[in-house]
């Protein structure tokens, strides 16, 4: 629903804190660089690997799936919220979306080992800035989020999240530059209960884009630490509109995944993923 006194959202939509965040995946070319489609190639699930605050990543939602806890699966999916945001004044927009539980399970399903990253009363907020200086353009983002974390059977307190990111980017003449920082708060435990000494969480991202006229290119990076398993990813993109809602492109990302040291049976990962296809958007 969309007045003239902002936009109210309610359902499994993306939260604000996603939609609202600049980063150097938002202006990549092809599937979005280190923020598009390399990883679902490699297998990174004990690191972070998108640019995201951890409410957003599926990392955070874990807990969901479980196959040791009697045959019971439980396909991810973005939780159930109510999310508003304000009209733009003056280059401004503000947007908060509210999640009663971020596992969408309640308390009835009680799965053996629940992950301390489910959280309940979550708030995602974000705070947007776009103007136009002569031939410049910027945007500037501030995206946070705050929730209460839930127990374990081996945990004694609760392990409350609280995260934020900022973004930024520049564009000048088919140019574009920009970059992200984030990080999660030592508070929030770690996903492995038995590693709670490990749960800073934090990324940054940084790249440059060139477009002109129907063809675009572009070049960024994705560094990240969860758990102290540092994931480092470099893209090269380019695509091509050659026909109205039909992009072909071409990308190239190389990663390097290396594991902490208290997680055993885990080998360093370094590899490249080539990808070339086309979008259709109607």
């Amino acid at each position: 629903m969309e007045t003239g006194f902002g936009r109210a959202e309610l359902g499994s939509n993306f939260s604000a804190s996603k939609t609202m965040r600049v980063n150097a995946g938002s202006f990549a070319r092809a599937t979005g660089g280190v923020t598009g489609d390399w990883s679902d190639y490699v297998n990174t699930q004990s690191y972070l690997t998108s640019a995201t605050l951890l409410s957003d990543n599926p990392l955070s939602e874990a807990s969901l799936y479980n196959p040791t806890s009697s045959g019971v699966s439980v396909g991810l999916e973005s939780a159930n919220k109510l999310t508003y945001y304000t009209p733009v004044v003056s280059g401004f927009q503000f947007g908060v979306s509210y999640t009663p539980d971020n596992t969408n399970l309640g308390n009835g399903l009680a799965l053996n080992t629940l992950s301390p990253r489910q959280v309940k009363n979550l708030f995602n907020t974000g705070l947007t800035y776009s103007n136009q200086f002569e031939q410049v353009a910027v945007n500037l983002s501030a995206t946070a989020e705050v929730a209460q974390g839930t127990k374990t059977a081996t945990d004694t307190k609760n392990h409350d999240l609280r995260s934020y990111e900022f973004g930024a980017s520049a564009s000048y003449a088919g140019f574009t530059a920009g970059g992200s920082y984030g990080v999660s708060g030592k508070k929030f435990a770690s996903e492995n209960t038995s590693t709670l000494v490990n749960k800073n969480t934090q990324y940054w991202t940084a790249g440059a884009a060139y477009a002109q006229g129907p063809f675009g290119v572009s070049a960024n990076y994705l560094g990240t630490s969860y758990q102290k398993n540092k994931a480092s990813v470099f893209s090269v993109s380019a695509d091509y509109q050659l026909a109205p809602g039909m992009l072909p492109y071409v990308e190239y990302a190389h990663f390097s995944l290396k594991p902490n040291k208290y997680t055993a049976n885990q080998d360093k990962n370094t590899g490249n993923v080539y990808l070339l296809g086309t979008q259709f958007r109607f």
